[in-house]
C-alpha cells in the first residue's frame, strides 16, 4: 500500500512538472489560433518551412489557412520552442498584423535595452494576442548582469519559458522579417 500511494503521489508530480497542458479557460485572441480550431470549416493549411532557419530552440514557421469555401486566408506565423533540457515542445502563434509591432519591440530592445547595465532584474517584452511574450531579461549571476532573449508561452501551465543568447535577438528580427515576406508572397 505505501509502495502505492509513494508511486502515485510520483505520478502525481511527474505530471506537475511536464506538463503541457493549457490553461483552464484560456481563450486566445489569435484569429490564426481560433480558426485552426474551429468546427464546421473546410480549411487547407500551408507551411512555409523553406526559409525556416532554427535559432537554438526556436523555430519560427510562416504559415497560411486559407477558408476553402470562401477563398479567405489567414497569414501567420508559428513559433516552436523547446525548453533547455527537455524534450517538450511548445507551439504559440503571431497572427500577420502582429509582426511589424513584435519587429518594432524586438528592434527597440536590441538597440536600446540590451545595451543597458541595469541594476535590478528586467523583463522587457511584447506580448501576442496568442499569449506569447517575446522580449530580453537581465539576470543578475554572482553580481554580473546577463541579458538574455526569451520566448514566453503565457497560455500553457507554468508558462514555459526558452532562453536564447541575448545577441540572437538580430536573428529573431530576421526571421520574423523573412516570414512576413513569405506570406507577402503568397497572400496574392
Amino acid at each position: 500500500m505505501r509502495k502505492l500511494i509513494l508511486f502515485l503521489l510520483a505520478l502525481v508530480c511527474y505530471k506537475a512538472a511536464f506538463s503541457q497542458d493549457i490553461i483552464p479557460g484560456y481563450v486566445t485572441e489569435s484569429k490564426a489560433a481560433q480558426l485552426e480550431g474551429s468546427k464546421g470549416l473546410f480549411l487547407k493549411v500551408e507551411y512555409f518551412k523553406k526559409k525556416v532557419v532554427a535559432i537554438n530552440e526556436v523555430e519560427m514557421i510562416p504559415a497560411m489557412i486559407t477558408n476553402i469555401r470562401t477563398g479567405d486566408k489567414t497569414p501567420y506565423v508559428i513559433v516552436k520552442t523547446k525548453e533547455e533540457g527537455s524534450t517538450t515542445r511548445y507551439t504559440s502563434i503571431i497572427d500577420y498584423d502582429e509582426i511589424p509591432s513584435c519587429i518594432e519591440a524586438l528592434e527597440y530592445i536590441m538597440t536600446t535595452e540590451i545595451t543597458s547595465k541595469p541594476n535590478n532584474e528586467v523583463h522587457v517584452f511584447i506580448m501576442t494576442k496568442d499569449a506569447l511574450r517575446i522580449g530580453a531579461t537581465s539576470e543578475i549571476y554572482a553580481g554580473s548582469r546577463k541579458w538574455k532573449t526569451t520566448f514566453t508561452h503565457g497560455k500553457y501551465i507554468g508558462n514555459p519559458r526558452t532562453d536564447i543568447l541575448a545577441k540572437n535577438i538580430k536573428k529573431v528580427i530576421e526571421q520574423l522579417s523573412s516570414a512576413k515576406e513569405v506570406l507577402d508572397e503568397n497572400l496574392n
